[in-house]
């Protein structure tokens, strides 16, 4: 006999069969990609192919492996082999019913990408989930399974075939929670391994957690049965009871769980921040783990924690309705049963608007140079972030920084404020980012650039005098003087340039100084000041530093 096509399915899973009077059945003597059809009555291997093989031309596929003589004269409720890989591909007999935190999904061709909402899940993939997060997958029976946080897991088998179910789990480290609905005796299995031990059910509701430092494997039974197996050796747990197995040792007796903690004095209404649970301690308890579902049913689990004290105060839970549940765990580990409290939070927020922040720097009317600097202001009691505006006008209608939601209580500018007048302000939000009000403005003055006097030049019969420039609108005054407190004045002009050429008719002391004048007549701090003296013509283009010619005498 021709063994053909012997190969798994990497990313498609089966079709969920449904055909009357025809079946398809496991077979432990078949190998693990094939599948057994029982023939019926007018069947041919023609419409068979066309009914269950993805490509209908199969069927001679099918002839060679079962050593059909005639396709078209086949006996009734004789069986046939058929390989996994022929079948039609099916949709949807694991999905991502609930995804919380960060879960990432590898399949068996190395792909890896987020577990989102709704993916279908297939043989061949592993799941892996992060801290705080949490991923449940539902099967096509109903059945489903928990992947707490920190677990990896990979889905080895998932098939549905008619009544029977064949689902192959391998936990390689983390806690599941498993629901599976109950099956008749036809063959159905659902099964965790690890590297410790197998858990097989028919229909249960049970925990399984792996752990590879300590090569532990752990079983609690919620309902129903689970049979245990390691080393060639079984043990059957039923509801109430667990079983530890430790890698390379056959499974000792099941122990009795711990019994439900008692929640009934926690409150189901919770009006007021911060949220906070206290219960009984349970004789036997060493630790409790504690999780919170969203809603009124334990289907969307947001909160998971193992603690060694009998309260806690979980953070971050806003209006709604919850579920705590809560189990306590012995000397070995092993979880005991559940209790569940359904509770309510409604906190009346505060309503009172955020107060106004008091305006730090710039001070009022204060003048600045024209440099970097950084607007301050206090922190508002209430706010959830700020409104800041600048503007160059006191109504604010020619804004030149207009930011919200800005989160700080100070801002820095990168480009310097050129020179003129402005004005700022600061509104606290609230949390829905509105402003109430804005704060009284301020005002301030960015001066005039200061002008910077460099060497005089001698060009021609004249002298050159060169200064720094501002901005492009200033003008600058051109002071000269006998005297170096200006106080006798030989020239005192307004001009555009940046440069000035002077002739001179007496020899003998002068100084020069610059003033920058802004658009609205505003004049800037003096420049530095130069002295000059006369004495005798230079040299074309020569620095005024000979004391023969024309000599600088100072920079004050």
């Amino acid at each position: 006999m021709l063994k053909f096509y012997k190969a798994k399915i990497h990313k498609m899973p089966p079709l969920p069969w449904i055909f009357f009077g025809t079946f398809f059945c496991l077979s432990s003597n078949l190998f693990a990609d094939e599948r057994l059809y029982t023939i019926k009555q007018g069947d041919t291997l023609w419409s068979i192919s066309e009914e269950w093989l993805h490509n209908a031309q199969d069927w001679v596929k099918l002839k060679s492996l079962n050593n059909i003589e005639n396709p078209l004269k086949l006996v009734p409720n004789s069986q046939i082999r058929i390989p996994l890989l022929l079948l039609k591909k099916g949709e949807n007999l694991a999905v991502v019913e609930y995804v919380y935190g960060t879960v990432s999904i590898k399949n068996d061709a190395g792909e890896q990408r987020d577990v989102t909402l709704g993916m279908e899940l297939f043989a061949g993939d592993e799941i892996k989930t992060d801290d705080a997060s949490s991923v449940r997958i539902g099967y096509k029976d109903g059945s489903s399974s928990l992947l707490q946080e920190n677990g990896q897991l990979r889905i080895d088998r998932i098939e549905f075939l008619n009544e029977k179910r064949d689902i192959q789990l391998n936990l390689q480290h983390g806690g599941i929670n498993s629901k599976i609905k109950e099956r008749k005796n036809n063959g159905s299995r659902f099964e965790i391994t690890s590297p410790s031990a197998i858990a097989s059910v028919r229909g249960t509701n049970f925990r399984v957690a792996s752990d590879p430092l300590t090569q532990l494997f752990r079983t609690e039974v919620l309902k129903g049965s689970v049979a245990v197996s390691s080393q060639g050796e079984e043990q059957i747990v039923t509801k109430g009871f667990g079983i530890v197995v430790k890698a390379g040792q056959p499974p000792s007796p099941p122990s009795k769980l711990l019994p439900t903690i008692d929640l009934s004095n926690l409150p189901k209404l919770i009006q007021k921040q911060p949220i906070f649970f206290s219960f009984n301690p349970l004789d036997g308890a060493v630790g409790y783990r504690v999780e919170i579902s969203k809603g009124n049913t334990f289907n969307q689990q947001i909160f998971s924690q193992v603690l060694n004290e009998s309260k806690l105060s979980p953070p971050g839970l806003a209006n709604g309705e919850y579920i705590l549940r809560i189990f306590a765990y012995d000397v070995n580990g092993l979880g005991g049963e559940v209790a569940y409290h359904n509770f309510t939070i409604k906190i009346v927020e505060n309503i009172s608007p955020p107060e106004l922040p008091k305006l730090i720097f710039p001070d009022n009317q204060i003048l600045l140079e024209e440099k970097d600097f950084t607007f301050r202001w206090s922190e508002s009691k209430r706010a959830n972030a700020y409104h800041f505006q600048l503007a160059s006008d006191e109504k604010f209608s020619q804004l030149l920084i207009d930011i919200f939601p800005f989160y700080f209580t100070q801002l820095s500018i990168s480009d310097r404020l050129p020179s003129g007048n402005y004005y700022w302000h600061v509104a606290a939000l609230d949390k829905n980012n509105k402003a109430k009000n804005f704060t009284g403005s301020r005002s301030f003055r960015i001066l005039p650039h200061i002008p910077y006097l460099t060497k005089a030049q001698y060009v021609a019969d004249n002298i050159l005098f060169n200064w720094s420039k501002g901005k492009d609108s200033l003008q600058y005054r051109v002071q000269l003087s006998p005297t170096n407190d200006f106080s006798e004045l030989v020239l005192d002009e307004q001009v555009s340039s940046t440069n000035y050429q002077l002739k001179f008719e007496n020899m003998g002391d002068y100084f020069i100084r610059i003033f920058s004048v802004d658009t609205d007549g505003f004049i800037s701090e003096s420049s530095n000041i130069r002295h000059i003296r006369l004495s005798k013509p230079g040299a074309l283009g020569q620095k005024l530093e000979n004391i023969d010619s024309v000599t600088e005498l100072s920079e004050f």
